[in-house]
């Protein structure tokens, strides 16, 4: 499209029935290189707490800004934040999230209690898991 406005800007006419460039070889500016997600692991994060805080088990002063922070691990501000928050929610403790990853056991806790009595078991000993 821009090659075709070009040569109108030119003053020359572009023949219809002629075949047009291909998208394939117009030069295109080259796109960023974009980040994949990765997940930190727990030493990627102690860092980032350890390098915001100065401690990893409280929040009482702040030793590098955020920007500071990103410069120096790379970790973006959102995922900064993510971060501590999570860490303030689980009591200044930093839990690998692959453990909170799975299925959920999606029985009430009543229904469990039940399957698992020794009643339960002993009446279905003899089926095979």
């Amino acid at each position: 499209m821009e090659l075709q406005i070009a040569f109108l800007q030119q003053g020359f006419r572009l023949r219809a029935s002629g075949p047009w460039p291909s998208i394939k070889n117009l030069k295109r500016d080259s796109y960023p290189i974009i980040i994949r997600r990765r997940m930190l692991t727990l030493d990627e994060q102690r860092r980032v707490i350890w390098l915001r805080f100065g401690s990893l088990d409280n929040m009482d002063r702040r030793w590098h800004s955020a920007t500071e922070v990103k410069e120096m691990t790379g970790v973006s501000l959102s995922n900064q934040h993510k971060l501590i928050k999570r860490w303030l929610e689980r009591n200044c403790r930093v839990v690998s999230l692959l453990c909170l990853r799975g299925s959920k056991i999606k029985i009430p806790e009543e229904t469990r209690a039940h399957i698992a009595s020794p009643q339960q078991l002993l009446m279905q000993r003899h089926m095979s898991l």
